[in-house]
């Protein structure tokens, strides 16, 4: 059963829209169980808006709702950065053929009885000149050289309440351990409110791809599909020295 249903969202509190859709899967799945049928796979794209829409409470309780779905098999099947939109914010032919053939290798790959699940970030622990992200991913992760859709020379990540000034001089992934991502800054970075972001909360920006995007991805690949990291933003908090 496809979810698709974010920025429709007027309930104003990240956490009521998580609640709101773990509810709207409960009574899917008991309206399927009295009728017999077993509990239902929920598929859905990550929704990261659109050109000019960037933030708002529904995105942030998405993020939420990634991780805590109460019992519900809810998959992800990518982030909708991977899908192009035409000026009005709505999907082009390419978009929905894109987003369709992701959503095809995700079930696919559940019916093969395999998993399925896009990069995850984690945590982000400053080390420091360093801000390490600690993910979850199915396969070693890398930034794509080719920038397919324009994320820039920082791969979709962004600094916020930094209060000295650092920048991020650039992202890429441990050789120690495939599976987290390094992002190094001009300084160690410093604020009482220090986060990072990636593929969320950007300025507006021209398309065809929303404005929330990025260049993270692990090496999973089949012909033009790959499993896109998803959109987050985690306070930065002090690792081991």
């Amino acid at each position: 059963m496809t979810l698709d249903y974010l920025l429709e969202d007027v309930s104003g509190d990240p956490a009521a829209y998580r609640d709101g859709m773990i509810a709207l899967m409960e009574r899917m799945t008991q309206s399927l169980a009295r009728r017999g049928l077993a509990r239902p796979v929920f598929l859905s794209a990550f929704e990261c808006g659109t050109q000019d829409v960037t933030s708002g409470y529904a995105l942030d309780g998405q993020w939420d709702l990634a991780w805590n779905h109460a019992d519900h098999q809810l998959i992800f099947s990518g982030p909708s950065y991977a899908f192009p939109l035409d000026d009005t914010g709505r999907l082009t032919d390419q978009g929905r053929s894109a987003k369709a053939a992701q959503s095809a290798a995700a079930l696919l790959a559940l019916q093969d009885g395999q998993h399925w699940h896009c990069p995850t970030i984690q945590l982000a622990e400053r080390v420091g000149t360093h801000i390490r992200l600690i993910c979850e991913a199915m396969a070693p992760l890398e930034i794509d050289p080719n920038d397919p859709f324009g994320a820039g020379p920082t791969a979709g990540f962004r600094l916020d309440g930094v209060t000295n000034g650092a920048k991020i001089k650039s992202v890429s992934i441990d050789p120690k351990d495939r599976k987290t991502v390094l992002v190094t800054c001009t300084r160690r970075p410093e604020g009482p409110d220090l986060h990072i972001a990636y593929a969320h909360g950007a300025q507006p920006a021209a398309g065809p791809y929303p404005a929330n995007r990025g260049a993270l991805r692990d090496t999973w690949g089949k012909a033009d599909l790959h499993r896109w990291a998803l959109p987050a933003r985690l306070r930065v908090t002090d690792g081991a020295r």
